[in-house]
């Protein structure tokens, strides 16, 4: 019965956990200043950062950057 419980409640938090998350992109120009765009500006200082990838539009100068943003 315990065990029950325990599966129970993981199932009701795992997709609130998951959704304390969410994929954030900050455009940049021109594309040179897109290398020094951070994780921090693109989340803030509320969520942290991770799995940032830069994208650049060469032939248009810009970019963004996009990670994946969670609550700290």
């Amino acid at each position: 019965m315990l065990a029950s419980n325990i599966i129970a409640t993981l199932a009701v938090l795992v997709p609130f956990a998951a959704a304390q998350c969410l994929q954030r992109t900050k455009p940049c120009s021109p594309a040179y200043v897109c290398d020094r765009v951070s994780g921090n500006s693109v989340c803030g200082t509320t969520e942290s950062a991770s799995a940032c990838r830069t994208t650049l539009v060469v032939e248009e100068d810009r970019g963004a950057v996009t990670c994946h943003c969670c609550k700290r």
